[in-house]
């Protein structure tokens, strides 16, 4: 049995009787499977998700463009999370923790490539969470990318489609476009769709929404190609620190005082110390680990030799 998506709980609880839950697949398919992704749904992508003969009844509309405009207030009412000012550390979880699963792949758009929505693990550290953040923001702007693609391409073909007034024969009055008369003589309803004339170049508004239409696809693009940019330096970022003086530096100095430093915040703050007290330089011979917590000591109270342990 499929696993239920928060989307589709998310719509069965905005009103029983009306089994809004049906609408789920128009959302999952698209990749906006977690109640939080929702909050990057615009109000005029309801239309390209149920297109005629499918369109919403106008309370569901209604009931829809109210809650998914709760959830965007929500998300933007949410302090931005705090990361470590540590240079070149990788918070992880404690030795005293075990992890009830793996953890979830790096920023990569593959992360999140199986659109099944992305949770947050409770033993992650503060950077996988942000790793795995940016990997859901990125799939989503993908997500959002194409569909306002298809949906450019769709209205582009519609008026493609569209014959102009110098096709057709005879002159075209210029208030409800048909012929036989001219405007000053037309006594019928201004025409006021192109499904009735059929002529593309009497509704420039048919123009002005392809040009709105291709600003917020280019608009989504920037903002793809900029989260791509830092999830790519994030990640980069993070396999660089894996050589660095803390990633080395912390299962040895733990292995000298493993009790003690059973807590991660106290064998982060010795670390830091150590980083000074050493000039930021790996000892080689690990047979002198043992003299680390006393350099660590002898920093603290101002003298150290950092030759000593190299």
């Amino acid at each position: 049995m499929a696993e239920t998506s928060e989307v589709h709980m998310w719509l069965k609880s905005l009103s029983p009787t009306m089994k809004l839950e049906r609408l789920s697949p128009q959302f999952e398919t698209r990749g906006f499977r977690s109640r939080r992704s929702l909050a990057f749904v615009k109000t005029e992508d309801l239309d390209s998700f149920f297109p005629s003969p499918g369109k919403l009844l106008l309370a569901e509309r209604r009931i829809l463009e109210s809650e998914l405009n709760n959830i965007k207030a929500e998300n933007h009412q949410q302090p931005t999370r705090l990361e470590p000012k540590l240079l070149n550390i990788i918070p992880c979880a404690s030795i005293a923790e075990k992890p009830t699963r793996e953890t979830p792949q790096l920023c990569l758009p593959e992360a999140a490539a199986d659109n099944t929505g992305l949770g947050i693990v409770p033993n992650q550290s503060p950077l996988d969470r942000r790793a795995l953040e940016m990997a859901e923001n990125l799939k989503v702007l993908e997500v959002q990318v194409e569909s306002a693609k298809r949906h450019l391409q769709g209205k582009q073909r519609a008026v493609d489609d569209l014959p102009k007034v110098h096709e057709r024969r005879g002159k075209v009055c210029a208030i409800c476009h048909t012929s036989g008369h001219n405007r000053a003589k037309c006594n019928k309803i201004p025409c006021e769709n192109v499904n009735f004339c059929k002529l593309k170049d009497k509704h420039p508004e048919l123009m002005n929404d392809i040009r709105t239409l291709q600003r917020d696809l280019k608009e989504l693009e920037q903002k793809y190609a900029k989260g791509k940019s830092d999830c790519d330096v994030f990640n980069a970022s993070r396999q660089l620190a894996k050589s660095s003086f803390f990633a080395i530096m912390r299962p040895r100095l733990r292995k000298q005082n493993p009790t003690k430093y059973l807590e991660r915040a106290a064998l982060d703050r010795d670390l830091m110390v150590l980083q000074r007290a050493l000039k930021n330089k790996v000892p080689l011979d690990e047979h002198d680990d043992w003299r680390l917590p006393s350099v660590i000591e002898e920093y603290k109270h101002g003298n150290v030799d950092p030759l000593r342990v190299q």
